[in-house]
């Protein structure tokens, strides 16, 4: 039965997909034809998606724009791109990384201790990766056109000790206004995540649901006046980006462009929340 469920679910359109899983989700349908809150204009985008959003998905191609538009040093350092690794290229990467796939947010492993991993481990991951179609699973067209490589980064770390934070920024770009921003701060800890947002003044908003947040006011980050101006480039051009950042005390490092965040499937703490945010920006791309 189990087969069964997931072949079928395999053979239903994007649109029926997404449908069916927003209803799941919040008991209704997105309207697809003429969103309007965020999480509407997100699940649309999924179906519908600009040109542009393919090489800026493609974790490679990102790296290129980001040096271009806002500079190499926020780019953290790249050791690798293959799509197979052999032992010489293990033995040249250094006792720490993190290795990731081009095609798919979720294809990450923080590498802390190099030994741990021996080359055939990783590279039976790294191809499980890469034989994985994204879009079949996030039914997020864009995905479909990536070239699946494995890439080998920097760690990204405070100091050795520390692992470096997360942050994530909404840049909302609409009426022909300078962009609007808001801040998610994301903290991993033995129980889960949990996600704080805040106002670019660095006062603390209530916008998804409070299950999800930590209840703390966190300290505000030092390079954050710098991290703005950094992802209100990188967003610049699109209604609406979510440029991801690690954030220490003396650098910032780029993580990710996100142009479907949540998969359109974000718990605002109430639906008048998702529909503010939906009108931030002006078009469903």
């Amino acid at each position: 039965m189990g087969r069964f469920r997931s072949a079928a679910v395999r053979h239903l359109s994007d649109a029926r997909y997404i449908g069916l899983a927003y209803r799941r989700e919040f008991g209704k349908f997105p309207d697809l034809k003429q969103p309007v809150a965020f999480n509407e204009k997100i699940c649309r985008r999924r179906i519908m998606p600009n040109a542009d959003f393919t090489a800026l998905s493609d974790r490679v191609q990102a790296r290129a724009h980001v040096g271009r538009k806002i500079g190499k040093q926020f780019l953290p350092e790249c050791y690798l791109i293959c799509k197979v690794l052999d032992r010489e290229q293990y033995h040249a990467l250094p006792h720490r990384f993190l290795m990731k796939a081009s095609h798919g947010s979720n294809a990450e492993l923080c590498v802390e201790d190099k030994s741990d991993y021996p080359v055939n481990l990783l590279n039976l991951l790294g191809q499980k990766w890469l034989a994985t179609d994204f879009h079949l699973f996030e039914r997020i067209r864009y995905y479909q056109k990536i070239d699946p490589q494995l890439i080998f980064e920097q760690l990204p770390q405070e100091s050795m000790d520390e692992p470096a934070q997360e942050y994530r920024f909404y840049c909302f770009h609409g009426n022909g206004a300078g962009p609007r921003i808001y801040i998610e701060a994301v903290h991993r800890g033995a129980t889960g995540s949990f996600h704080d947002y805040y106002d670019t003044d660095w006062q603390s908003i209530e916008v998804i649901e409070s299950r999800f947040t930590s209840g703390i006011h966190r300290q505000r980050p030092a390079m954050l006046d710098d991290a703005l101006e950094a992802a209100a480039g990188l967003s610049e051009g699109f209604g609406f980006a979510r440029i991801d950042f690690y954030i220490g005390e003396n650098q910032i490092r780029f993580k990710d462009i996100s142009f479907t965040p949540g998969e359109g499937m974000m718990h605002f703490k109430t639906p008048a929340h998702d529909r503010a945010w939906g009108k931030l920006f002006e078009d469903a791309v």
